[in-house]
């Protein structure tokens, strides 16, 4: 057992996963791609500039978990408001993303809302 982990075979909290990943090939990173660290950057591109390799590994993953699904659309829709700039869908992002496994993103956010508002009501250089 490696530094960290349990008996359970979950992470250092002892959770289990609910149910492991199928044995597939989408299922598992091929060599090369979709490593661990380059999740986040697959979950927040654009899908047109995604590669293959990585929009598979999206998609396998955001069909095996409702949670993971819920979270990426909820980081991206936070990525366009900032983007737009889009002041009155920060509200409704803000209320519903509280409601999601990103409650704690949410509730920092809710910290620094002022900052948050002030940044989308700037104008882009």
């Amino acid at each position: 057992m490696g530094a960290g982990t349990t008996s359970s075979g979950g992470g250092p909290s002892g959770a289990a996963l609910s149910t492991p990943p199928p044995a597939t090939e989408t299922a598992r990173c091929r060599r090369g791609a979709c490593r661990r660290a380059d999740a986040p950057r697959a979950f927040t591109t654009p899908d047109r500039t995604l590669a293959r390799a990585d929009r598979q590994f999206v998609d396998t993953l955001t069909a095996l978990s409702s949670e993971i699904r819920t979270a990426a659309e909820a980081v991206n829709e936070f990525n366009r408001i900032l983007r737009e700039r889009d002041a009155a869908a920060f509200d409704r992002w803000l209320a519903t993303t509280q409601a999601t496994v990103l409650r704690g993103f949410a509730s920092g956010i809710i910290n620094d809302v002022a900052v948050v508002r002030a940044a989308l009501s700037q104008r882009s250089c």
